[in-house]
């Protein structure tokens, strides 16, 4: 409903969308970068305009260690389906695993997105962006930052985003009032 339109969200979803559609591994990785990037200045903005006792829960915002933990974190963010080991351990790099997701944001992938970014590092290292090596370390990041970005949208907008599908994988059927 038109009511119910929040142009925050608009705008993350279609940068979203933007980053799912993009041929670019390059141009990707900016994209769901980026929905963290504003999610993180939309909480701190929202933080100072909120009574400091509150403390909003954020599910899943730790990436989970094992692949029963993994399973159970994806399926609050995906339909049910199968979670192949291979598959887990493509989507969660080992570097991550524990961590909470705004140390990732203020490590390993801010890194990442300034390299790109900037093209040229403070030191004086290049990005080179042709680089199969680079394309490759960028594109190890794919799965988890989608992952993480789905996991932010679900918490920073629940009437929004997968509003159907509850923390433990099912979904909710609303049932006609009419």
């Amino acid at each position: 409903p038109i009511a119910e339109y929040d142009p925050e969200f608009a705008s993350l979803a279609a940068l979203y969308r933007e980053g799912l559609l993009a041929n670019s591994p390059v141009y990707r990785y900016l994209c769901f970068y980026k929905v963290l990037e504003v999610s993180r200045k939309r909480r701190e903005r929202l933080g100072r305009k909120l009574k400091t006792a509150y403390k909003p829960l954020r599910h899943g915002e730790r990436v989970p260690e094992s692949h029963q933990e993994q399973i159970s974190w994806l399926a609050a963010v995906f339909l049910p389906r199968q979670w192949p080991e291979l598959m887990l351990n493509q989507i969660f790099p080992v570097e991550a695993r524990g961590k909470k997701l705004t140390a990732l944001f203020d490590g390993e992938l801010r890194r990442l997105r300034d390299r790109i970014a900037h093209g040229i590092l403070d030191s004086g290292q290049y990005l080179q962006v042709d680089d199969p090596g680079e394309i490759r370390e960028i594109a190890r990041w794919l799965p988890f930052l989608r992952c993480a970005v789905r996991r932010t949208l679900k918490n920073d907008f629940p009437t929004h985003y997968l509003p159907f599908l509850k923390e433990d994988g099912t979904i909710v059927h609303d049932s006609p009032t009419r």
